[in-house]
């Protein structure tokens, strides 16, 4: 969850939702709970240090995965842990995440959604496909016009349906419209 920002965000648009943002570093489980704390959804929001790779059947299963994973894998590493597990998929990688939410973590409607860079397309939709389950909205993110799609959006879920495949560009209208609400 990290500073909390992405729990936070949800719990805003989702009324009747409750969040639980997990981490591996203590020190951002502290400053979510704080975060989360401070915000007028607190008694919807909790925290918790756990691995994601770890994360047992006591939560139940969960409507919605939301996961903005570390996911730089060949760039040069470095030498802070604590950066290096922020930003590099050496604990947490996108085959383990699908796996997971398929297997023991997302109910039956449930959904995965989360960020890739866009190189990594080809990789996850393998590794939906490989653990039966299904891209259902695609939408690539663009920083410029004319430039290469930067990122990837997914939502993926255990049921068939047909999939949306869209775009965004960072600064359009359509993404201030989008992101309004966040802005203070």
């Amino acid at each position: 969850t990290g500073c909390g920002l992405i729990a936070l965000m949800l719990a805003q648009r989702y009324k009747a939702l409750n969040v639980l943002g997990i981490d591996i570093m203590d020190n951002a489980v502290c400053e979510a709970a704080e975060n989360f704390k401070s915000s007028p959804w607190n008694d919807r929001l909790s925290a918790r240090c756990i691995d994601f790779n770890s994360l047992d059947y006591s939560f139940g299963k969960f409507d919605m995965v939301v996961s903005n994973p570390p996911f730089f894998t060949t760039a040069l590493h470095s030498p802070d842990s604590a950066r290096k597990a922020a930003r590099h998929g050496v604990n947490l990688a996108f085959p383990d995440i699908i796996r997971r939410c398929a297997g023991t973590l997302l109910a039956e409607d449930g959904r995965l959604c989360m960020i890739s860079p866009s190189d990594a397309g080809g990789d996850i939709e393998f590794n939906v496909a490989l653990n039966g389950m299904y891209v259902q909205r695609r939408t690539d993110v663009f920083t410029r016009q004319g430039a290469p799609a930067r990122r990837i959006m997914w939502q993926i879920g255990k049921k068939a349906c047909p999939m949306k495949h869209d775009s965004l560009l960072i600064g359009s209208d359509e993404y201030k419209l989008l992101t309004s609400p966040f802005y203070l």
